[in-house]
């Protein structure tokens, strides 16, 4: 299968790129990957140069970099295109996915439950829709496939969608139409224009936040993973702050996707390693960072569980501040 996967990163998410594609090359993923650098530093682009083509895309008025990734649309020519977001690793054989893309379906992943019927119909002059979108399941945009004949249509509406949303304030609630960026652009044309192209939706191969606190690890040498008895093939970090971040420490806990993360950045087997020092202490493959990730998991893990419980008002600023945090 000729596939070509397609990822946006600048210094911040150095280190959720080279995870993710050590993730790919270990599961057996040979294709093609292109990093559309938004802002990487001189050593980062240098030591990924020999194991990804790096492309500039446009940085004027493009204030987010979800923005960024229909932008794929001047670069993808033949074959699959797979859009995968840089905080997310994938942990099993895709080959059926890329398949049916190949086919010219759509396949992704079910977002998070509370959004499965997210639509709004301001999305229609929001975004330029020729038609009204109607009730679909709504995806995740952190893993998508495309192919066949749909590939460059649908990539180059994905962009124009999403291009009229860079002068737009980004608004830090649910309720606004454009709150998910890139993803309600996504959605929004799957549910209207692309409303007849068939749509591979996966109920259960993607384990999202905080689905990922009971994502079991089977195997760390293979990436192999369960959640709740069944296998998942994307273990997607959403939201802010990252792990790797400096400020990670208000949310990491002991899940499969930070438990993976030592294998994925420092195993022997891996295309592309990073120097333990590149990383806070609680991700590091040594004993200190252990037992500093096991203290994490007892802090955040009680913060979470009092968090449940203060009203709702208060809980929204508190992610507000994380939000704020996972920027800075």
């Amino acid at each position: 299968m000729n596939e070509t996967y397609y990822t946006v990163a600048d210094r911040r998410f150095f280190p959720g790129t080279v995870a993710m594609l050590n993730s790919l090359r270990l599961t057996g993923h040979n294709g093609e990957i292109v990093v559309l650098d938004s802002g990487l530093t001189d050593d980062q682009r240098s030591r990924l140069d020999p194991h990804a083509r790096l492309e500039r895309p446009p940085s004027e008025g493009v204030e987010h970099q979800a923005l960024l990734k229909p932008w794929v649309h001047k670069l993808h020519r033949d074959g699959v295109a797979v859009l995968i977001d840089s905080d997310l690793v994938v942990t099993a054989s895709l080959g059926n996915l890329l398949a049916a893309a190949g086919e010219g379906k759509v396949c992704a992943c079910w977002d998070h439950p509370n959004a499965i019927d997210r639509i709004f119909p301001e999305w229609v002059e929001l975004f330029g829709l020729e038609t009204a979108p109607r009730p679909r399941t709504y995806v995740n945009a952190g893993f998508v496939a495309i192919g066949g004949a749909v590939a460059p249509l649908l990539l180059r509406r994905w962009w124009e969608a999403t291009e009229r949303l860079t002068e737009r304030q980004w608004i830090p609630d649910a309720r606004d139409p454009a709150w998910d960026f890139d993803q309600d652009t996504l959605n929004a044309l799957l549910m209207s224009e692309f409303a007849e192209v068939e749509l591979v939706d996966l109920p259960h191969d993607m384990a999202l936040p905080p689905e990922l606190y009971r994502t079991k690890v089977v195997d760390p040498q293979t990436l192999e993973t369960t959640l709740d008895g069944r296998p998942v093939r994307f273990l997607h970090y959403t939201g802010g702050p990252k792990p790797w971040n400096r400020h990670g420490w208000t949310r990491s806990r002991r899940d499969a996707y930070t438990a993976l993360l030592p294998r994925l950045l420092f195993g022997s087997d891996v295309t592309l390693s990073l120097d333990p020092v590149e990383v806070p202490l609680w991700l590091r493959p040594t004993a200190p960072g252990a037992a500093a990730l096991s203290a994490l998991n007892v802090v955040n893990r009680g913060i979470r569980a009092v968090g449940s419980r203060v009203p709702h008002g208060m809980e929204a600023r508190l992610r507000l501040l994380r939000s704020r945090l996972a920027k800075g």
